[in-house]
């Protein structure tokens, strides 16, 4: 299928009228949804997030699609802007809309936070909250809490949640607790925080589970409890969340409550770094890198989790090419990655910076910016930095 002039016209002109009321998030999921047909329109990279959930609607309900086609003729007779308001302004969202807008999320991946912030965006224009929010229909409520929570309105977030959960619904039951445990959109209690995740732990929610068996690993919101933890951490991992692979290996690495069983650890830690858990990409990649395995591959591993906010692998890269050890000497690269770790928060890769600069080691010597570093890293209470700045001043 492939559109003709006038319907190109039409779905321009809605899309300028929609952005013009300040609907301005673009798609980039069309080919994700299948709809190749609606590709072969040569302003589709003008259309909104919008109108294509309109062509989407027209193409999956047989009154919808009759609807547009009415519509068409009127807006093309008549260029009035208003009358392509008709397209969205006589059209009420159904319960079912939200549940197939859930649908099309899981099935084909869409960005979910664009799809709710378009239903919020209709809800808001019909003043329909009341209606969606009395009803028993967990997952619309859900939804529409999450479009709330883009819209940084966390209270109304945080009691769409709590109803959702309330009628039995597990993500909202997760959401509410984190609400709880975090003090966002309500007053912090850990105790109710706690009763929700069990909650939706009980539903064989993966990141619900997985959220106890930090707190009881942790030991510090609850007593510590190693075994609950590793249940819980099992759990997760078997009902999806992929990232308790990494606490789970932890447990067979350093012998906590199972037996030491390297090969275990190392299963454990590949299927969390394949998952991109940054810690775990950082540790898999070191452990291919030392054991001389694809020395592409592990830096590359190494390398993502560094740009993921893990400190220790750019402390690692940063020392991997400033002495040389399985590639040469780099010292443009080893700033590059001690950088961005010291902009982490990294004292060590500050220290390595400051001496960097103070020795002369891949750039002229540079004492006012050493010492800056040296203070950056001393100020985090590394040991090594204190030691040199104190050596300097006798």
């Amino acid at each position: 299928m492939t559109y003709s002039k006038s319907e190109e016209k039409i779905y321009l002109k809605l899309s300028q009228h929609l952005i013009s009321e300040g609907f301005k998030k673009r798609n980039t999921f069309l080919d994700q949804l299948g709809y190749a047909d609606m590709m072969s329109c040569s302003h589709h990279e003008t259309l909104s997030f919008d109108s294509c959930y309109v062509c989407i609607l027209s193409s999956m309900d047989e009154s919808m699609r009759n609807e547009i086609k009415k519509t068409k003729s009127m807006v093309e007779e008549s260029e009035n802007p208003n009358m392509i308001a008709v397209l969205i302004g006589d059209y009420e969202p159904t319960h079912q809309d939200y549940r197939m807008l859930n649908g099309f999320s899981m099935l084909y991946g869409i960005d979910r936070q664009e799809a709710i912030d378009v239903i919020l965006e209709k809800i808001a224009s019909k003043n329909s909250y009341d209606s969606v929010f009395n009803s028993n229909d967990s997952d619309a409520i859900y939804a529409l809490g999450e479009g709330f929570l883009h819209e940084e309105d966390s209270h109304l977030a945080f009691k769409c949640f709590e109803k959702a959960a309330n009628l039995g619904n597990a993500v909202g039951a997760y959401m509410t607790g984190l609400c709880y445990l975090e003090g966002n959109g309500t007053f912090k209690d850990n105790d109710r925080a706690m009763a929700y995740f069990r909650s939706a732990a009980d539903q064989d929610h993966g990141p619900a589970q997985y959220q106890l068996g930090l707190i009881y690993f942790d030991g510090k919101l609850m007593p510590k409890n190693d075994m609950l933890a590793f249940d819980y951490f099992q759990e997760a991992a078997k009902n999806g969340c992929e990232e308790a692979n990494y606490d789970l290996s932890l447990f067979y690495r350093d012998g906590i409550i199972v037996k030491r069983d390297k090969n275990k650890y190392y299963e454990l830690l590949q299927r969390a770094a394949d998952y991109g858990k940054p810690m775990a990409l950082y540790l898999a990649g070191r452990h291919m890198l030392e054991t001389g395995r694809d020395s592409l591959d592990a830096v590359r591993n190494i390398r993502t989790a560094a740009m993921k906010n893990c400190a220790e692998a750019a402390y690692y890269l940063g020392n991997v090419y400033s002495n040389g050890v399985y590639f040469p000497i780099d010292y443009k690269k080893a700033y590059e990655y001690f950088y961005l770790g010291s902009s982490y928060g990294n004292a060590e890769c500050s220290y390595e910076i400051a001496m960097m600069f103070l020795n002369g080691k891949g750039f002229a010597v540079n004492q006012e910016r050493g010492i800056l570093y040296l203070n950056m890293a001393a100020n985090k209470g590394y040991e090594r930095a204190k030691e040199e700045l104190r050596r300097r001043k006798k």
